[in-house]
């Protein structure tokens, strides 16, 4: 995948720009307190797949305020988002994912097949379904209108303590 990287800035404070890895993008804006549980998470959600992201920080107080990425990862059988999201404080840093994909089966085969080792958390409303592993990681299960495909969309956060 080709490298594409550009900034632009918007409102006079937040500054967007496209790359092919998060990394860099947070180390061109300085972003310096949270640099390495930044790589850590950017490495972990991307792995080998070509990706591009979307990267927004302050450029003002970029080391005091949340640094934001949405990932496009390219898997075999179609893209999936990631809205990453790292937040510097008090010399710690705080952060939470989540990934969305499509599943072209309905959410009950994906249930089985997919997440069979997660619990049951409840029903978000008449349709969708959280499931959980601990209390980090959750999981989305929503049917399309015909019910042949799956919208899953899986969620972890972290507090440092």
């Amino acid at each position: 995948m080709k490298k594409i990287a550009f900034s632009v800035l918007l409102a006079g404070f937040i500054t967007p720009a496209f790359a092919t890895t998060v990394t860099d993008q947070a180390k061109s804006a300085g972003f310096t307190q949270c640099l390495e549980t930044t790589e850590t998470l950017a490495n972990f959600l991307v792995k080998e797949h070509a990706h591009a992201s979307h990267d927004f920080w302050n450029s003002d107080n970029v080391n005091e305020r949340f640094f934001n990425s949405l990932i496009v990862k390219d898997y075999s059988d179609g893209d999936s988002h990631i809205s990453l999201t790292i937040v510097p404080r008090e010399n710690k840093c705080d952060w939470s994912y989540t990934e969305t994909f499509t599943v072209e089966q309905p959410c009950q085969v994906v249930r089985e097949e997919m997440f069979s080792e997660m619990s049951y958390g409840g029903s978000m409303n008449k349709t969708s379904l959280m499931l959980h592993k601990d209390n980090d990681l959750y999981y989305y299960l929503t049917p399309s209108e015909s019910g042949k495909a799956c919208l899953v969309t899986k969620r972890e956060i972290f507090y440092q303590g």
